[in-house]
């Protein structure tokens, strides 16, 4: 049981405390009506980074979850908790993932089309089609 413990240590602690701060940051740069490069920029830096988080989490819990949800006898709490946390960590996977395409169009409108970088060029292509 000591490594689904630090597993939800890990989700419960510094992981995600920095979730729900990158997710108060993305969501506040969306807000907001100063269209800032070097904002959306860090909003896109705290996406790669939420995702990375999660799927880290996925990766290391995943094997513990199916073994607990395949298991017979008594269930343990740390169990259910580590699968709630298993879940949370998806929903919040989604949720970024969903909103790549709003954060992309967001970072393109803070460039005039005639004076962008390549990867904003290749980012308004997308997110105009």
């Amino acid at each position: 049981m000591e490594a689904e413990k630090d597993l939800l240590l890990v989700l419960g602690g510094p992981a995600g405390v920095s979730l729900i701060v990158l997710f108060g940051f993305s969501w506040g740069v969306l807000k907001s009506e100063d269209r800032s490069p070097v904002w959306a920029w860090l909003m896109i830096a705290a996406g790669a980074l939420s995702v990375v988080l999660c799927v880290t989490f996925l990766a290391l819990s995943s094997g513990r979850v199916f073994a607990s949800w395949m298991a017979t006898g008594t269930v343990e709490p740390v169990l259910v908790l580590l699968s709630m946390a298993w879940f949370v960590a998806i929903a919040a996977l989604i949720t970024v993932l969903v909103s790549v395409k709003r954060a992309c169009r967001h970072l393109v409108e803070c460039y005039h089309p005639n004076d962008t970088p390549l990867m904003v060029r290749w980012l308004r292509r997308w997110v105009e089609h």
